[in-house]
């Protein structure tokens, strides 16, 4: 009985798990990152899943219901630009479900979403940073932190 009010108290019902909030900006060169993805990886003895959140004009936020437990972490950060070239037409960024993206809708506001995601874009963040990085992080055990990046 004591267990289940405790649960009902922390707003959280069976089989949710809340973890550390984290929530920051992130800037390369001085500019903040317009879009991307960062990712916290546990490294030994951090007990938890990996989380990670999209980046939008340099800010990111992972919400606690992701479960990121207190710990050391491997950080990974990519930025994407695009090249101005399309996406090759076989990619997942190029179709949807085996059509052409242009196939699914003729709405203009959409045509002009769809053809922005057939735009093939690259990672202009070094390795160091995403798939070789050196960026570690402890989360401390608190309901929510702040983490920037300067890069």
């Amino acid at each position: 009985m004591g267990l289940a009010l405790l649960a009902l108290v922390e707003g959280c019902g069976p089989g949710e798990t809340l973890g550390v909030g984290v929530s920051g900006t992130i800037s390369y060169k001085g500019q903040s990152i317009k879009e991307g993805d960062i990712s916290f990886v546990p490294l030994g003895g951090t007990n938890g899943p990996k989380g990670g959140a999209n980046i939008d004009d340099g800010k990111y936020s992972i919400p606690r219901r992701a479960g990121l437990a207190p710990g050391k972490y491997r950080v990974e950060i990519r930025a994407f630009e695009e090249t101005g070239k399309e996406a090759p037409k076989n990619s997942t960024k190029g179709q949807m479900f085996g059509r052409p993206l242009s196939d699914i809708t003729t709405n203009p506001g959409s045509a002009e979403q769809l053809a922005k995601m057939k735009m093939e874009k690259k990672n202009i963040i070094p390795d160091r940073y995403n798939q070789n990085s050196e960026l570690t992080k402890e989360l401390p055990d608190q309901t929510e932190v702040t983490v920037d990046f300067e890069l």
